[in-house]
């Protein structure tokens, strides 16, 4: 497993790139064009990219499908992109999750999230966390996804950052994994948001104990087939797995 140097490299730029680097090489494995070509095909009139069958909201399956769009390289004129990216741009429930979407699916689509970010950041309770809404119990789920959002727009306020992962910190169970808060047990998907949330910041804000713990975790709730408990966790394990880990076997 890879263990990352805190003290070696210190420049925010160069940790982003590598996470980067790391998921455009997954990217461009033969089986991701199959994969894509087929999410392109599951468009719906209104713009959304979802079925019926889906566990997610068509919301949060089209913005998760924007980011896959993005990663491998499909662009605006391409799969009925631009209605996805009006049909997310249009979503008026701005909770915590939502708006870090919205910012993540628009700001890669070079769109202005300026208005949208300060909305955000609003949000962050006096614990370092966020919530669901403005002044609701900050959450391990919605810091998570904030902390993405604000790596996605290149978000450099110190006092905003070091508070979000200093409270994500604090709830990291012993066993290296992430809940939803006492009583409930630490969660595959949960973990893995949050891994993915502070790997940009390891040479930054020293996060790498905290994503190590979490890997950890990780690979503690693997099966002896391979995978996770459900395809669409082992998913979530594995894109908050590969960019920490240099062997491959595992």
């Amino acid at each position: 497993m890879l263990r990352v140097c805190l003290n070696k490299i210190t420049s925010k730029n160069w940790g982003r790139w590598l996470c980067s680097s790391l998921l455009l090489i997954l990217s461009s494995y033969s089986w991701a064009t199959p994969g894509t070509d087929w999410l392109e095909t599951q468009t719906n009139p209104d713009g959304s990219y979802a079925s019926p069958t889906d566990i997610a909201t068509p919301y949060q399956a089209t913005s998760g499908a924007l980011k896959t769009f993005n990663l491998n390289g499909v662009t605006q004129q391409q799969a009925g992109v631009a209605a996805a990216l009006q049909f997310v741009g249009a979503e008026t429930y701005h909770n915590s999750e939502n708006l870090a979407r919205k910012i993540i699916a628009l700001s890669s689509s070079a769109q202005d999230v300026s208005a949208l970010v300060t909305e955000l950041v609003a949000m962050q309770n006096e614990d370092g966390g966020f919530g669901e809404l403005f002044g609701y119990h900050s959450s391990v789920l919605d810091t998570a996804f904030v902390l993405q959002a604000l790596n996605a727009v290149d978000y450099s306020d110190d006092i905003v950052l070091s508070n979000a992962i200093n409270y994500l910190e604090r709830q990291q169970d012993a066993n290296g994994g992430f809940g939803l808060g006492l009583p409930n047990n630490s969660s595959i998907h949960i973990t893995a948001q949050v891994s993915i949330a502070l790997q940009p910041y390891v040479f930054t804000y020293s996060t790498g104990d905290i994503v190590n713990r979490a890997s950890d975790y990780l690979y503690a709730e693997q099966l002896t087939t391979g995978g996770w408990t459900t395809i669409w966790e082992t998913a979530q394990a594995l894109l908050a797995l590969i960019p920490t880990t240099s062997d491959s076997t595992l």
